[in-house]
């Protein structure tokens, strides 16, 4: 594991940025080092086809807590006012408690329309789950970019670890009793509501006197000061996160829950980097370009420029090697079983680098004011993405093909996200700061 972050510190700039960037990552490599050590010993507990109905759960409840609080906690950080930063976190905080509990009524009265979609088994065995693990994670989802304004880092890392510790725990504990998918699903629920104590004892304790200070009337005219952001990035989010996780839904409806636990491992692996080295960096760039916004730096562009290149040189020759040995080293380390998955990261390599270089970046067109750009990128990907994936089922093409169909159009969509977002950064610096 020093080696490993010895590894991760040569490759990130220098100065304040960098320390930021390396307090998050280095949390975030001991929380994903409990997960990568478990993760043998979990698929060997439990089926592809039962990590297909995870996959399955997993989608539906990421797309639901994206935008459970409309999009209002992505504008925590932006005010100059500490006081209108607490009224959006008000405001963000109880959509995401309505908007949870309306998921939970919506599905008693649609539970047979989801069934008809993935199956009845998987729908029995988490449907009634849903609502808890939206709330779950839209909570942490708000209560991190108050984190994130407040820069505390470190409380933002201890929440990590939780996390991780309680979803293997969870898994592995209930594996063991021979649950079955049930296991997984309650494993995840858990790793969802840990962490949310932390997060709400720095807005809510620490950072009370502040809180103090919002309104009704205050939470009011932030909705309305920042109305934008549901108006256009709640359906960006909505639409880029039906873009990355509905494919295991559609593996699942299309060739059965086996091919989309295949998927789903092979995502979950490729996607390490991204979870402790690109969400660090995604948080430390939102709060970074957030205050030059504010304060009227110049820099911005370089800011993301610099960002993208050293996340571009952190993942190529990962993921090089990675591409070159997966088949046979998914079948070492997972057991026998999960071949397959290997050989779909080698299909999804070349995608996932770019993913990785351009989705921490992907908040800069809402910073930007350039919400409706990231509403038409995110439903583009959609269409391209999830059509691919459905011709291909249409056509009759194997699994394999559906997949690498899926790979070219992912990549395809993150190089087109790329180009939108400098020249919305060009038109910003052309716009707003002094010459």
């Amino acid at each position: 594991m020093s080696h490993l972050w010895d590894a991760v510190k040569s490759r990130l700039p220098r100065g304040q940025f960098a320390r930021e960037v390396a307090k998050l990552s280095g949390g975030a490599v001991v929380a994903q080092g409990i997960g990568i050590a478990a993760m043998p010993v979990i698929t060997r507990l439990y089926t592809p086809d039962q990590f297909g109905i995870l996959g399955v759960f997993i989608s539906i409840i990421t797309i639901l807590f994206a935008v459970s609080a409309l999009g209002y906690e992505i504008a925590i950080p932006l005010p100059e006012s500490l006081v209108t930063s607490a009224n959006l976190l008000l405001l963000s905080l109880i959509i995401t408690v309505v908007f949870s509990s309306l998921v939970g009524v919506t599905l008693t009265f649609f539970r047979g329309s989801l069934s008809d979609t993935v199956g009845s088994q998987m729908a029995n065995t988490f449907v009634w789950l849903v609502p808890l693990g939206v709330l779950g994670g839209g909570l942490y989802n708000v209560l991190s970019f108050w984190a994130i304004l407040r820069k505390d880092f470190g409380r933002i890392v201890r929440t990590k670890i939780a996390k991780v510790v309680g979803m293997v725990s969870g898994q592995i504990a209930l594996g063991l009793l021979g649950i079955g998918s049930k296991g997984l699903i309650f494993g995840d629920i858990v790793g969802r509501m840990s962490g949310n104590g932390t997060l709400g004892f720095l807005a809510f304790h620490r950072d009370r006197q502040i809180i103090r200070k919002a309104s009704w009337q205050g939470i009011l005219d932030a909705a309305r000061l920042y109305k934008r952001f549901p108006q256009f990035t709640s359906g960006a989010i909505l639409l880029d996160r039906i873009g990355k996780e509905a494919p295991a839904l559609l593996l699942a409806a299309f060739y059965g829950p086996q091919i989309a636990g295949w998927f789903v491992l092979g995502q979950k692996v490729i996607a390490i980097p991204m979870r402790f080295v690109g969400q660090a960096v995604a948080q430390v760039y939102l709060g970074e370009f957030s205050e030059k916004i504010r304060n009227k730096f110049k820099g911005v562009s370089g800011l993301y420029i610099r960002t993208a290149g050293h996340l571009l040189k952190f993942i190529i020759v990962p993921m090089i090697v990675l591409m070159v040995s997966s088949s046979w080293l998914f079948e070492f380390v997972f057991g026998e079983k999960w071949r397959e998955s290997g050989v779909y990261v080698q299909i999804l390599g070349v995608a996932f680098v770019a993913q990785f270089v351009v989705s921490p970046l992907s908040q800069t067109l809402n910073l930007v004011g350039r919400q409706e750009w990231q509403l038409l990128w995110s439903g583009l990907r959609s269409v391209i993405v999830l059509g691919g994936i459905g011709i291909a089922w249409r056509m009759g093409l194997s699994p394999r093909s559906a997949i690498s169909i899926y790979a070219i159009t992912t990549l395809i969509a993150y190089l087109f996200h790329f180009y939108l977002s400098r020249m919305a950064i060009k038109l910003y610096e052309e716009e707003n700061l002094p010459v």
